[in-house]
This record gives C-alpha cells, structure tokens and sequence, in this order.
C-alpha cells in the first residue's frame, strides 16, 4: 500500500490522443476521491495518481504533461518515498 493508496486504486486509462483519435474517452463518473480532471484523457481521477503516472512514466499519455508537472510539485512530499509498483502484464 503506497502512502494509505492500494496499488490498485492507481486506474489504467486507455490512451486518447485528440490528434491521432477523434472520438476522446468520454468523461466517466467522478468518484469522492477524485480531485482532478484531467484534460488529455477527458476523465476525472486523484490527482496523486496523475503525478504517480508523471514521475514513473507509467502511461505514454502522460509524457511531457503541464498538469502533471504541477500534480508532481503538489505531491513531490509523498512521491519522494514511492518506489514503482512492478504491475505484471496478464
């Protein structure tokens, strides 16, 4: 368990980019924990989750992100004791 967060909490998105996809994700439910709308992926989720993904490069989506260099500082503190989640590929 990462910080009081399940490994398990952190989604797995599909990747949508608007230049190669026309037909974006469409935006889901909002769940209580989720305090970030995120403008690639046009989903909400946490925003520790968003700066997980920035740090660790866990989704193509998310290299080189404006919102999630600022999810990083918002959450540099926690992230600095993270260590990568190995997620084995079924």
């Amino acid at each position: 368990m990462l910080l009081g967060i399940s490994p398990m909490r952190l989604r797995s998105m599909p990747y949508s980019d608007p230049a190669v996809d026309p037909n974006p994700v469409p935006a889901g439910p909002r769940e209580e924990t989720d305090d970030f709308y995120c403008l690639r992926y046009t989903v909400w989720y946490g925003s520790f989750d968003c700066a997980y993904r920035s740090r660790f490069h866990t989704a193509p989506g998310c290299r080189n992100c404006e919102q999630g260099r600022f999810n990083l500082k918002r959450h540099a503190r926690e992230l600095a004791r993270v260590r990568p989640v190995a997620l084995a590929v079924v």
